[in-house]
Formats: C-alpha cells, structure tokens, sequence
C-alpha cells in the first residue's frame, strides 16, 4: 500500500487526496479514510487471517462481521473514494467466502453422514445376516440333534428286544454251530442204530410138510439211534435231523427270533455312533448322518 498527498480544491475548501493502493487498484482518499480502511484491514488480519486464503468458518464469519462494523462506522469521505465504499467490496467478498465455505462444509458434512449412514446400514444389515446366521446354525443344530435323539430312542427299543432274546439267540448260535459240526457222523459212530420191522411175504412149510405162503418180521430202516446218556441232548437232536429220522425241526423257534443277531450288532454299532455325534453337536452346527 502506497500513500501520495495530493492537493485538490473543493467548494472554496482545500482537502487533500491521498493515493492509495488496493487489491491491485488505485484510489484518491482522505488520509482519515485510507488510515480507518487500512486499520480495519490489519484488524481483521490480525484477529481472524486472511479472509481470502482463509477456510475456517469460523474466522470468515468473524472477519465479515468485523468489516461490516467497520463499513457501518466509516467516516465521511469528503470528495474522494469512501473508505465505506472498499469495506462493503470487503463485506461483500469476506461474506460470500463465509457463506460458501459453510455451504462447502454443510455438503461435507452432510456427505459425510450420507457415508457414515451408509456404513451404518451396511454394518446393520451385516449384523443382521450375522445373526441370521447364527440363528439358522442354532437351529440346523436342534434339527440335527433332535434327529438323532430320535434315531437313538428309536433303536434304543431294538436294543431291548434284543436284550430280551439274548438267551434264544445264544441258543440259536449255539445249534448252527453243532449243526455245522456234522452230528449226523457223530450220531452214527457213537450210537447203536435202531431199526423198525416190517413184514413180508414168503415161502412156509406147515405141520403136514407141505410150502404154502406165510408172511414174516424182518428187521427195516433205521428208525432212530440209542445213544450214551453222555452224549448232548442237542447234538442227538440235531443230528437226527440231519439224518431225516425227525419229522419237525427239534428247536423251531430258532426260525423265528426277531431282531436277529446282525440286527442287534448293526444296530448297537449305530446307537454307539449316534451317542458319539449327539455329544460331538454339541459344538458343531451340522453333521452327517450314517
């Protein structure tokens, strides 16, 4: 800034001008006003910067309120340029910068809470499939052990029918296994056979000596065995059977035990690994069922 006394003739008054430089213009005050405008430029400066390379809002506000006052209390210019004339240039410049930096920062702002919403509803939503997440495990859990809590009580009642019949099925084992042992041999080595008579016709001679036809007792087929008293009462059975010399079965009821024994080992196999995955559900979501 630049002052140059000038001398000018007013009304029959003499005033002087001075020249004075600002925002790269030139201008003919009084001494007063270009000394009030420049304390009102330092001021503002001096309390809130640079309006023109200043950001904060804050400050822009502050600053155009200042030059306003200063603008409302500028003296009488006399016959040059008023001091009041470059204040409200300043009021006006200062003030734009203020309201368009707030309007700057009211879009940031208001940018930003668009984001933040943004981030807010896609963490809500994440959260939310989150727990529906878990709330489908939780329940595919249940589902899962339920299901095999019922495999369990559904085979548990096998398992009791073949308690139940263990001693019948202990037998049955124990009859296929002389069975495949050959009693029949045994009955034929061991025991005396015993045969059956049947009648035949044949040639007699009677009293007088004459041969006439007469019928007679021979020994048959073997009809059974006598057997040492030692001897299994099964095996005997058994093999007598074997041997066609029984017209049933002697043990029946081997025929009709139900569940059998590779029910009942299948099935406790399986109540075993059930019981196994119930306990291993209890930190997993899902497992497979065999």
């Amino acid at each position: 800034m630049s002052l140059l006394g000038l001398a000018v003739a007013s009304t029959g008054c003499s005033m002087v001008g001075w020249k004075y430089d600002y925002g790269g213009r030139h201008y003919t005050m009084t001494k007063e006003n270009s000394d009030y405008h420049a304390k009102a430029i330092r001021d503002v400066r001096t309390r809130y910067g640079d309006p023109q390379a200043q950001t904060d809002i804050a400050n822009l506000k502050g600053a155009c309120e200042l030059f306003q006052k200063y603008a409302a209390e500028a003296p009488d210019p006399g016959s040059f340029t008023p001091a009041r004339e470059l204040l409200d240039a300043d009021v006006r410049s200062t003030c734009a910068r203020w309201h368009q930096q707030e309007h700057r920062d009211q879009q940031a702002t208001d940018e930003k809470n668009r984001r933040d919403e943004v981030v807010q509803v896609r963490e809500a939503r994440s959260r939310q499939r989150e727990e529906e997440s878990r709330q489908r495990d939780t329940e595919r859990r249940e589902q899962y052990r339920r299901v095999i809590t019922q495999r369990i009580e559904r085979e548990s009642k096998v398992l009791e029918a073949c308690e139940a019949n263990a001693p019948a099925r202990a037998n049955r084992r124990r009859h296929e296994e002389i069975a495949r042992s050959n009693p029949a041999a045994a009955l034929q080595k061991q025991c005396a056979p015993q045969r059956g008579t049947k009648t035949v016709k044949s040639e007699c001679r009677d009293a007088n000596g004459f041969t006439r036809t007469c019928s007679k007792s021979v020994p048959g087929e073997v009809i059974g065995y006598a057997c040492p008293k030692s001897m299994d009462t099964e095996v005997v059975q058994i093999g007598l059977h074997q041997l066609g010399l029984l017209d049933t079965p002697p043990y029946p009821e081997d025929d009709s035990i139900q569940p059998g024994d590779e029910t009942c080992e299948k099935t406790q196999a399986s109540v075993k690994k059930a019981r196994e995955m119930l306990e291993e559900s209890a930190g997993t979501t899902t497992g497979a069922l065999q």
